[in-house]
Parts: C-alpha cells; structure tokens; sequence
C-alpha cells in the first residue's frame, strides 16, 4: 500500500515548501534562537501551512511516482485519494495527525488548523552538531581622566589647519617654480662631421630624411678626393639634381658662413629655405643621396633635404 504520508514527511525535511494538491503547502520558516539569556545559539526551522496554496508544483507527486514506480497520473490519483481521507477524518475526529510534521484541527469556522511537532523544529543543515556558549562582551568602563588623555591625543583637523597646510604647500612649489633655471636653447642645427664630438641638433621643419655622415672615412676615398683635378671640379651649387645632404642649419646666413669657415669646409653650398640656411656638401638625385647616406656617410647625422 502506497503512503502519501511518508512522503511528505520526506519532502518536508529536505525542501522548504512542500504542495499537497487540493489541501495547502507546507512551509517552511527560519528564524535566531535564543536561550534563557537572550544570546543566539543558531537557527531555528519551523513548519506552518497554508491552505490558499493548492496547485500542483509536482514535487509530491514526481516523489511517489520515482519511489513507488508508478505512473504520474496514479501518483496524483493516491495524493487525491488521501486528501479525501483525511478530510472525511478531520469531520469525524476534529483532529487528524500528519506523521512527525504535525497534526490538523477543525476550527469553528470549518477551516484547517496545522500545529507543527517540536521535535520536527530541527534545521537539517545543524543536524549532529554539539552547542556551543558564548560569553558576552565585558563592559569596559572608562574614567572621566581617561576620557580627557583620549581627548588631549587627538589632533583635530579643523578648517585652518588645512587652511595652513594648503599655504605651505603653495609656497613651497611657487619656489621650485622659480628656482628652476630656464635654459634658451638657439634654434640651429649641425650635423656633425667629427665622429667624436656630438652637437645638439633639433629636428628641422624642412627635413625630410635623417641620415649620418661617416666619422671616419677610409684613407682611400680621402686621397681620391685630394687629388681631383680642377678642370673636372663643378660647383656644388651647379651640380645636377634637387636634393643635398644637408650638414647644418641655421638662422642667419652670417652663421651659416661662420660655420663652414670654423669647420674648414671648401666643397659646400648654402641653400636658404622659408626660416632656414642650410649648409650642404652634396648634391644630386634623391636617390643618389640615400645611396651616399646609405655607403659614404652612413654614421653621420646629415639629413636629405630638398635645395633647390
């Protein structure tokens, strides 16, 4: 024989709402519990009920059926048989037991009535588990003179304080700021020619490719150049080709002039662009002067520019 009553005594200790079809749900509630002294000592699981809700959630029935190995539909159909037995008992009887989860009564306006057992107010999940004591807190009382010591060692942060401290820290960075020396820099730019002295240079408006003259030159390419003959010799500014290898650039062409004069330079034209003179030592094709960066003046830091 199948018995409803099992299984709800079942579903009631693992879910907290629990739906008997066509008699009400029983629910679950959590709450602190005390001892005698009002200090908690865990959670406390009580059972009511609640007529109003009778639907069929299937929890109920799906148990019956996996247990019992029977069909839904004769699940719901041994749920039904049982809710007409115990409202035929209640009628009878004015009182009817369900299990060790508690029993039904008859109230005067002929509605239910659910008391759940004590000993079903047990939260499974504390099951097995020893009590233990608290002690309360002690009460620290603290004297008017220790009150006075607390007081003495806080340093209030009061408006003028911070007033004070924003000051400070306004002076100090007005004198870093003037302190700082502020360094004039010339706008001229040198390519250098000597592999162990390094100019400052800046990067130019007109630029357009950054190359590097060599340091040292081989002994070989020196002599070629010394014993050029002067029948063969062009002007640099007259050499074919719209690009050079610009060495320096300047402001004026004052110092244009005072730089080829301090470097010792004879093979150099200066070219003036929109702000700048420009002081090179080759002439030619674009592609001709990254091949000369590229091979004869690959460390140097002469740039291609256009010069004409």
């Amino acid at each position: 024989m199948i018995s409803v009553l099992d299984h709800i005594e079942y579903l009631t200790s693992k879910h907290d709402c629990v739906i008997v079809p066509g008699l009400g749900a029983f629910i679950s509630h959590y709450s602190v519990k005390k001892n005698a002294n009002g200090m908690p000592i865990g959670l406390s699981r009580e059972i009511s009920f609640n007529q109003s809700v009778a639907h069929s959630d299937g929890l109920l029935a799906h148990s019956i059926s996996r247990r019992e190995k029977i069909t839904y539909e004769l699940a719901n159909l041994e749920i039904a048989n049982y809710v007409n037995s115990l409202r035929s008992q209640l009628s009878h009887e004015g009182e009817v037991p369900v299990g060790r989860v508690g029993y039904f009564s008859n109230t005067a306006e002929n509605t239910l009535e659910f008391f759940p057992f004590p000993s079903r107010n047990v939260n499974n999940d504390f099951y097995g588990l020893s009590s233990i004591s608290l002690k309360p807190l002690a009460v620290v009382e603290v004297t008017e003179e220790e009150k006075e010591t607390i007081k003495t060692n806080i340093v209030p942060f009061t408006r003028k304080f911070m007033r004070v401290a924003a000051s400070i820290a306004l002076l100090i960075g007005m004198v870093l700021v003037l302190s700082t020396p502020v360094i004039n820099n010339n706008s001229q730019d040198y390519a250098n020619l000597n592999a162990f002295t390094l100019k400052s240079q800046d990067i130019s408006e007109d630029r357009e490719l950054l190359i590097s003259i060599p340091a040292i030159e081989s002994e070989t390419s020196t002599i070629q150049e010394e014993v050029v003959s002067e029948e063969t010799e062009v002007k640099l500014s007259e050499a074919p080709g719209n690009y050079g290898l610009v060495i320096a650039s300047l402001p004026t062409e004052v110092l244009a002039n005072k730089y080829i004069a301090e470097n010792n330079l004879t093979n150099c034209a200066i070219f003036k662009s929109t702000t700048k003179y420009r002081v090179y030592i080759e002439k030619g094709t674009y592609d001709e002067m990254i091949s000369l960066k590229e091979t004869k003046y690959a460390n140097s830091d002469a740039w291609v520019c256009r010069v004409k």
